[in-house]
């Protein structure tokens, strides 16, 4: 949808309490001489400035790998998939305009603004380079990232307040875990709404959590309850993904699913026993292949009815998520 915009603000985690412990233990080291807390000091403080910009270039080398002139056209296209996302570039003044702007760039703190489109997949991109680029002397430092995808028109504002919520809101999901985090949403809040309000206004139905959010990076599509499982298996896997195989076939029938997760886990299982029969293949990945929820109540604490489901998740980017990698 072109009148979509993300927003993404991206912020590293605890890296002041990082920074307050390496200071700690210059104080208490006695051979730590002047000289080498000065150079150890320049060294990390460098190294994170250079993490942002090195995650900003990346999300600038990720689109550009994908924008690619079709044979016997004028235009310049951003391919990926699925292949109806794709779109053609802008022009303006002779050149191509790619579709993103950094509006903060920060050390661990960056923010920019990209088509709605490839929103979730830059915000992943830049999240993958603060997890696997250690800094000298404080260690491995993860961030968080909050995207608000809204319209074209919508102040920015109160988008970027929207998305900077979203991010505190991964962060404290994460706790102590040494991991990287996001959380998302589209359309327009209240002014002064918080995310809890959101999702409790928007994603609570009988008792029951019908979001995930926000969710853990994850190391890959495999690793269940995290982005990459969303994206690379729920949405795109090609036996069991929502937009892929037997699915893509049926699209009247993955559009039923937000009324029968607010019914309840079910009536999803009804739905999908009953569809079974039509075609073995209608089939949700692990572990919410009997009834699309995600069983807690194998954890005491936690009540039956406050299974949470990410389908609506995925549901919500199933005709706006798309995904840079090579068609």
């Amino acid at each position: 949808d072109t009148s979509l915009i993300g927003v993404v603000h991206i912020d590293g985690n605890s890296v002041g309490e990082k920074i307050t412990n390496w200071l700690k233990q210059k104080a208490e080291d006695s051979t730590a001489d002047d000289d080498l807390v000065r150079r150890q000091y320049r060294e990390w403080s460098q190294a994170i400035d250079r993490l942002g910009q090195e995650a900003l270039q990346a999300v600038v080398n990720r689109l550009c790998r994908q924008v690619e002139k079709p044979a016997q056209d004028d235009t310049e296209t951003v391919m990926g998939r699925p292949k109806r996302l794709r779109f053609e570039l802008k022009q303006k003044d002779g050149r191509w305009m790619l579709p993103l702007r950094p509006i903060l760039l920060g050390g661990d703190d960056l923010t920019f603004v990209c088509d709605g489109r490839i929103a979730m997949d830059l915000a992943e991109t830049a999240l993958g380079v603060f997890e696997t680029s250690p800094i000298p002397h404080l260690g491995k430092i993860t961030a968080c990232a909050g995207v608000a995808v809204v319209r074209v028109h919508a102040p920015f504002a109160r988008a970027y307040e929207l998305a900077d919520k979203l991010c505190a809101s991964a962060k404290r999901m994460l706790k102590e875990k040494d991991d990287c985090a996001l959380d998302w949403h589209i359309g327009a809040c209240r002014p002064g709404e918080t995310v809890e309000g959101i999702r409790e206004r928007q994603y609570r139905a009988n008792g029951r959590r019908l979001t995930c959010r926000p969710y853990r990076l994850g190391s890959e599509k495999d690793e269940t309850e995290t982005w990459r499982w969303l994206s690379g298996t729920l949405l795109d896997s090609k036996t069991v993904g929502l937009r892929e195989g037997a699915w893509s076939e049926r699209r009247n029938k993955v559009k039923a699913f937000p009324e029968l997760v607010r019914e309840g886990p079910d009536s999803v299982q009804a739905a999908l026993e009953a569809w079974k029969v039509v075609d073995k293949r209608l089939q949700l990945p692990q572990p919410i292949a009997r009834n699309g929820f995600f069983d807690d109540t194998r954890t005491p604490l936690i009540d039956a009815s406050d299974r949470r489901t990410p389908l609506i998740d995925a549901l919500e980017l199933i005709d706006m998520h798309l995904v840079l990698d090579a068609p």
